[in-house]
């Protein structure tokens, strides 16, 4: 009979913790994946100056959000070598990489369509910017987002320095101007331009939103709940004291 009654406030002190955690555990939000690359691979050359070459992939699954990816690659300005932008495995890597010669110039836009995405939530807690995972860029990097659904907005970076370790950069969804409803997109548009300096290399791993799960104020029935699981922890670790102090005792 002491030792069902011994296990009480175990059985409290378990029920305490989960009440806590459920207040505790929920301000993170996993990203939504746009594209991370690793599936659906893709190889585009431009030979010449003033051309443009296009590719879809379809049946990309969710690493690709709505399962197609369009890349079209612009050949801009200078003459030499081919401009090429690739979508494989380097290795265990997945990634863009994307390369010019040291004469031109180029852009490469990727494009993700379908019905209805929520970027706010993902069906996971609220989020509010993009994140480029990059892996690295040689010159000088610009890059914009267009987001369409219910109207237009669009978001230009500047110009991003060189950047010689993986590094993450964020486009916040506060930034971008007044238009579209990010909470019904059909379409998303990304574009990277050396910003008109030729040679430039780079790299990006994943392109995902992040954000936070707001933690609203408790109502006064969760308030309640709170306390108990705060004294039930502290009752437990009262009783295991007094409980090591009988066996002690009776040793």
């Amino acid at each position: 009979m002491s030792n069902k009654i011994m296990c009480l406030p175990r059985i409290f002190a378990v029920f305490s913790a989960l009440i806590l955690s459920g207040f505790l555990g929920t301000a993170s939000a996993a990203p939504l994946v746009i594209d991370s690359f690793s599936a659906c691979s893709q190889s585009l050359s431009v030979p010449t100056a003033g051309a443009t070459v296009s590719s879809t992939a379809a049946g990309c699954g969710a690493s690709v959000l709505g399962g197609t990816r369009q890349i079209d690659l612009a050949y801009t300005n200078g003459g030499g070598l081919p401009i090429t932008a690739d979508v494989f495995l380097f290795g265990t890597l997945p990634g863009l990489f994307y390369a010019e010669d040291s004469s031109i110039d180029g852009v490469v836009t990727l494009t993700y369509s379908g019905v209805g995405f929520d970027l706010t939530s993902g069906g996971v807690g609220n989020h509010d910017k993009f994140v480029f995972d990059f892996r690295n860029s040689d010159i000088n990097l610009v890059y914009g987002v267009t987001v369409v659904g219910g109207g237009t907005s669009t978001y230009n970076s500047g110009v991003i320095a060189p950047i010689l370790t993986p590094t993450i950069l964020n486009a916040n969804f506060s930034s971008f101007s007044l238009g579209a409803d990010f909470t019904a997109v059909t379409s998303l548009v990304f574009s990277f331009d050396s910003s008109g300096v030729i040679g430039n290399d780079f790299v990006i791993n994943s392109i995902t939103t992040d954000g936070h799960t707001p933690v609203a104020a408790p109502e006064p029935g969760s308030l309640m709940l709170l306390g108990i699981g705060a004294i039930g922890l502290v009752g437990f670790r009262f009783l295991r004291r007094k409980e090591d102090a009988i066996i002690g005792f009776s040793v």
